[in-house]
C-alpha cells in the first residue's frame, strides 16, 4: 500500500474551486478535500513518492493565491 502525506491549508473561499481544478489537472499528484467551508480549510493528500513535485506545484500556486499552511 502506498503511503501518503497530508498537508492542511487555509485558502480564500473563492480559490477552492480553482485550486482543485489546477491540482486535479496534474492527475494523481495530489487530492484536495475541503474540511471546513466556513473557515476555508483544505486537506491536500499527496502520494509519498510525488511529494517533491506536489510541493513545487503548491509553491507555484502560492504566487497566485493565498495558500497558508495550517494545523488542525
Amino acid at each position: 500500500m502506498q503511503q501518503s502525506i497530508e498537508k492542511y491549508y487555509t485558502v480564500e473561499k473563492k480559490d477552492i474551486s480553482y485550486l482543485k481544478f489546477i491540482i486535479e489537472s496534474y492527475e494523481g499528484i495530489a487530492f484536495i478535500t475541503t474540511l471546513d467551508k466556513e473557515k476555508s480549510i483544505i486537506k491536500v493528500t499527496i502520494p509519498k513518492d510525488l511529494e517533491d513535485e506536489a510541493d513545487k506545484l503548491l509553491n507555484a500556486l502560492q504566487k497566485e493565491i493565498i495558500l497558508k499552511p495550517t494545523k488542525l
